[in-house]
């Protein structure tokens, strides 16, 4: 989280006063909604706002150049993007441990963790399931045993237990991850056109006809009229019944058919629930 007070002082260094008072009105004005009520956000940046990974980014600069500049053992190379850093470290574990509490002394509110760390286990292994996944993606399946194993050892080497690490990386202990990697075939690959609200689950006991969709109100010659509305399907289907009645032949395509060809029925109308 991004302290609001603490980046509106970094942002007075470098920022016109008026500059400064448009910063902190967008950053100390953050309202939302939940559940009907409206809440005011009392600390840290939007999401999604077009301000949030700017100001986040300021912040951060600032914040690890106050910690590099303060730490008693520096880095041999300390590389970031956004959140993420790339650190080399040649001084030892011990060392290591007075750098990591080095940097959550100086901004308590967010603290870099390891596999030590007091963080719900979910989190952590969170962590490994990234990383072991980002791997399996976009290795070449030649390499991605030797890089599974580098993150074992990686994981292992930075605190996390290796049955916690192996779990994670083999999921399948009984057969093995090598064999269940290898025998692995890809068959196929399917990708389905996502319909808004059309398809149901299984146990929505809803009324079909209460959802917008597609819906089809067939004829005695033959034919069979096809249509699509945003609102429900029984309102649709209603609107027709009714231009039918009404005789409103320049409103709907059904009710001018109905008229052209008197001597047959709609027969989607004559049923309790028109076929859809």
């Amino acid at each position: 989280m991004v302290p609001v007070n603490e980046t509106i002082n970094y942002l007075k260094d470098s920022f016109l006063e008026g500059l400064v008072k448009l910063f902190q009105h967008c950053l100390t004005t953050t309202y939302f909604k939940w559940k009907g009520d409206f809440y005011e956000e009392t600390d840290g940046v939007a999401m999604r706002s077009p301000l949030t990974p700017v100001v986040a980014n300021y912040f951060m600069e600032n914040f690890e150049q106050q910690v590099l500049d303060q730490a008693p053992t520096k880095p041999k190379c300390w590389l970031r993007y956004v959140d993420d850093t790339f650190v080399i470290w040649p001084h030892g574990r011990d060392r290591l441990q007075e750098f990591l509490g080095h940097l959550n002394s100086i901004n308590p509110q967010d603290t870099i963790n390891d596999g030590n760390s007091n963080h719900h286990p979910r989190q952590n292994r969170g962590i490994i399931k990234t990383l072991v996944e980002k791997a399996r993606r976009i290795c070449d399946p030649e390499d991605i045993d030797k890089d599974l194993k580098h993150l074992e050892e990686a994981f292992v080497a930075n605190g996390y237990s290796n049955q916690e690490t192996k779990r994670v990386i083999c999921p399948n202990r009984h057969r093995g991850c090598d064999s269940h990697e290898k025998n692995a075939e890809q068959l196929g690959f399917a990708c389905l056109p996502y319909i808004h609200r059309s398809l149901g689950s299984v146990k929505d006991k809803n009324d079909p006809l209460a959802t917008l969709g597609v819906y089809r109100i067939p004829c005695t010659c033959g034919q069979v009229y096809i249509g699509t509305t945003k609102r429900s399907i029984s309102t649709g289907i209603g609107e027709h019944k009714r231009h039918c009645r009404l005789g409103h032949t320049e409103k709907s395509a059904v009710a001018e058919h109905a008229f052209k060809e008197r001597n047959r029925g709609i027969t989607g109308f004559c049923s309790k629930r028109p076929r859809y």
